[in-house]
């Protein structure tokens, strides 16, 4: 019995001769919404969307507020960068797009606003809110956490955004 050689089995095909792809396309975040569910909490997610963690005024009063993503694989429509920006009408930073919804409505505190920016270097796969009693808390393994408290100024829990 003779050895088997790639020769026998596919002539003299070259590997680019198939039509074989092994790329899988991995969803990130395509957008993101800022959902205010009021006083009483009457939470509606967009359709398409997910609710990533928990309210984003808690312990500090004020309206429920929740962020809601929405993943897919167009790699265009990719979301690469997150930012807080404070300050009653503060612009989103050059290349962002502002989310016109203050995370801190109805608590009191600062005017704090998320903007985002897309691109196809280094997407965004996942959100985590890390809620915490103290100012020093950590990001989950795996995770980059935006230093800025989103209930600066209100009170109530420590409040932050944590992307991977």
């Amino acid at each position: 019995m003779g050895t088997l050689k790639m020769n026998d089995l596919f002539g003299d095909a070259m590997p680019e001769d198939f039509d074989v792809k092994l790329e899988k396309k991995v969803e990130a975040i395509e957008d993101i919404r800022i959902v205010n569910a009021g006083k009483k909490n009457k939470l509606v997610v967009p359709e398409g969307y997910e609710k990533a963690g928990g309210d984003l005024n808690e312990g500090a009063g004020g309206d429920y507020i929740y962020l809601c993503v929405k993943k897919g694989t167009d790699e265009n429509k990719a979301i690469n960068e997150l930012r807080i920006i404070m300050g009653k009408g503060a612009g989103a930073p050059a290349g962002f797009e502002k989310i016109d919804e203050d995370l801190n409505k109805g608590a009191g505190g600062k005017y704090i606003y998320l903007c985002f920016k897309r691109g196809k270097e280094h997407p965004i796969h996942d959100i985590k809110i890390v809620s915490s009693k103290s100012s020093s808390a950590s990001a989950p393994q795996g995770y980059t956490m935006l230093k800025e408290d989103l209930n600066k100024g209100a009170g109530g829990r420590y409040i932050y955004l944590c992307y991977a």
